[in-house]
């Protein structure tokens, strides 16, 4: 079976003129060569992608509105081994769109609650339309991400079972304070910074006071 090659959503005038691919594992590295549009010079570039998450991913924002211990609002967020800095990171449950396990993206996200938290229900909004393509990951990478929020689920019965990878994931509730304090700290991902703040305006809009 072939490995997928990278989607374009659009070219802006840059032509690929190629797509190989040049190492797959868990991810894939392509060579892509393209035409720039005004000088019409070719160049190649190294992508990155996932083909096997359809390259995109889900990233959930949970929110714990309602607690019997306090009246403030608190967050669940995950602490875990990144490979690429090779130490501990902040980052918010996440996971790839597998198109063989998920009917779609809310799905993801919640075999990701289900999985990372050991929680389940609560109301699950999409912080972005459901045409929009997802949120780039970098410059260099094929990604895209969809952000969540995922407002006051409970523990969940059957948790599904984490990769072997992530035996030493936990879980932390953190207070707004606690979040914004590691925020720019330099070891949370981007995706989650994201999702913060779209999951936190969302929160604002419907008039929670964070």
């Amino acid at each position: 079976m072939s490995t997928p090659l990278p989607p374009t959503f659009r070219d802006d005038g840059y032509e690929t003129q190629s797509c190989s691919v040049l190492h797959s594992r868990y991810l894939t590295v392509y060579e892509r060569t393209v035409m720039h549009p005004e000088s019409r010079e070719s160049f190649s570039y190294d992508v990155v992608g996932h083909p096997r998450a359809s390259f995109h991913s889900v990233h959930v924002l949970v929110a714990h509105l309602r607690t019997a211990s306090s009246s403030s609002p608190s967050f669940s967020f995950v602490r875990e081994y990144g490979q690429g800095p090779n130490t501990l990171i902040w980052s918010l449950p996440a996971g790839g769109f597998d198109e063989r396990k998920h009917s779609s993206l809310e799905a993801a996200a919640q075999a990701e609650l289900s999985e990372e938290c050991e929680l389940s229900g609560g109301e699950l909004l999409r912080l972005l339309p459901h045409t929009h393509p997802g949120l780039l990951e970098s410059k260099w990478c094929a990604n895209r991400f969809t952000p969540f929020l995922c407002i006051d689920p409970g523990a969940a019965a059957s948790p599904g079972a984490r990769d072997p990878e992530e035996e030493g994931l936990v879980v932390h509730r953190l207070t707004q304070a606690e979040v914004e304090e590691a925020l720019y700290g330099g070891d949370m991902l981007p995706p989650a910074v994201l999702t913060w703040h779209l999951g936190l305006a969302e929160l604002r809009r419907r008039g929670v006071a964070v």
